[in-house]
């Protein structure tokens, strides 16, 4: 129910964590899918403006797998990061998938184990959806496995975000049978 050991920059993480599921109070068939009772969720009572970090003290990888819920909005400037304490890079980025429900998230963990690694939760968009939910990190003995239609969007699955068009065009991963051709800009 609070943030004592985690380090804030900017003002998105005022007011924080969350009690309880108050998308419910915005959308009434909406839900946070929060576990427990607190969950970090940085639209609720600021809205999409704010911006910052919040970021967890270092602690050790004592399983090989673990797991976290993500929601909100995607792409690189929004989502929770798992990071090596050692070498400062980021093992995994997962962001939401422009929806307030908070979608489980598995992460492999294997080549850290006994290492140390923190937790940093990332909300740098300001825009519609300009807004990151987070809750529920856990350790693993295996890997956790969730339906396709729950995992969340990861940065890593859209090597072309923010790609200039023919750019993009060369590195997408697309369904055989499937291609796509850039659109001319009109002005």
């Amino acid at each position: 129910g609070n943030l004592s050991d985690w380090t804030a920059t900017g003002t998105a993480f005022a007011n924080q964590p969350i009690e309880g599921n108050t998308v419910h109070d915005r959308i009434p068939d909406g839900t946070s899918n929060l576990k427990g009772l607190y969950w970090i969720g940085t639209y609720e009572g600021q809205g999409d403006h704010l911006q910052g970090e919040l970021t967890s003290i270092p602690f050790k990888v004592t399983h090989p797998y673990a797991s976290f819920l993500v929601g909100g909005g995607s792409g690189s400037a929004l989502g929770v990061q798992i990071i090596d304490k050692e070498t400062g890079k980021v093992l995994h980025h997962a962001s939401g998938h422009m929806s307030e429900e908070m979608a489980p998230v598995a992460v492999d963990l294997t080549k850290q184990l006994g290492k140390e690694i923190y937790i940093r939760v990332l909300d740098l968009g300001s825009a519609g959806w300009g807004h990151v939910n987070f809750d529920h990190f856990r350790f693993h003995d295996e890997m956790p496995t969730f339906s396709d239609n729950a995992a969340p969007t990861s940065v890593d699955d859209y090597p072309y975000a923010g790609l200039p068009g023919q750019e993009a065009v060369d590195v997408m991963k697309l369904p055989p049978g499937l291609r796509t051709d850039p659109v001319p800009r009109t002005t």
